[in-house]
């Protein structure tokens, strides 16, 4: 298994295969709409979309979007092609996902949002921890909270939350904020 970080050379084979893809689709997002979103990882120079590949196919996606006055960090675009194996979920979300956030920790990142999408709110799971911290060891050293929890066809009075929200999505917003645990904090690295 390979990580690249995304650049101009695989963004054919990537737009082909975001295409297809369930999340995609949900958003209701037209072709023009894909590429527009994938060209601003090429133009812009706080996002960086990791891929990772397995004999040069796109098994998982994970997107990152650097703050530029705090050292924080948002979690977005993140996708895992599993093929119904629960395995392969495991050991693609655990590489994936320990390359992006050992990368974020070594600039100085310790701080990141993530925000989890569900369709009704009653189906919102009000639980701290994500799911994934039970199969991605590094994620357990990071202390998960919910700050808010922000519908599709409803506005937060702060804009950072409303900057996670696309109004295509007919669904609920639970935005959490996962901060490194201070005992594995490397205090004056940075």
């Amino acid at each position: 298994m390979d990580i690249k970080v995304f650049n101009k050379t695989i963004f054919d084979d990537l737009h082909l295969f975001l295409k297809g893809r369930k999340v995609w689709k949900q958003l209701e997002m037209t072709d023009s709409e894909i590429i527009d979103t994938l060209s601003s990882y090429l133009n812009s120079q706080n996002k960086k979309l990791y891929v990772l590949f397995q004999n040069n196919k796109i098994k998982a996606t994970l997107g990152v979007f650097e703050w530029m006055r705090l050292p924080y960090y948002t979690i977005i675009d993140y996708y895992c092609d599993y093929e119904g194996k629960l395995s392969n979920y495991k050991i693609y979300n655990e590489k994936l996902w320990t390359h992006v956030i050992s990368s974020m920790e070594d600039v100085g990142r310790h701080s990141f949002y993530w925000c989890i999408k569900s369709y009704p709110l009653a189906n919102l799971k009000k639980r701290e921890e994500p799911q994934l911290v039970k199969i991605i060891p590094i994620l357990k050293k990071y202390q998960f909270n919910i700050e808010a929890i922000v519908e599709s066809n409803d506005s937060s009075k702060f804009e950072i939350y409303n900057s996670f929200v696309t109004k295509k999505f007919n669904g609920v917003y639970q935005i959490k904020r996962a901060t490194l645990k201070s005992k594995y904090f490397n205090y004056g690295k940075n």
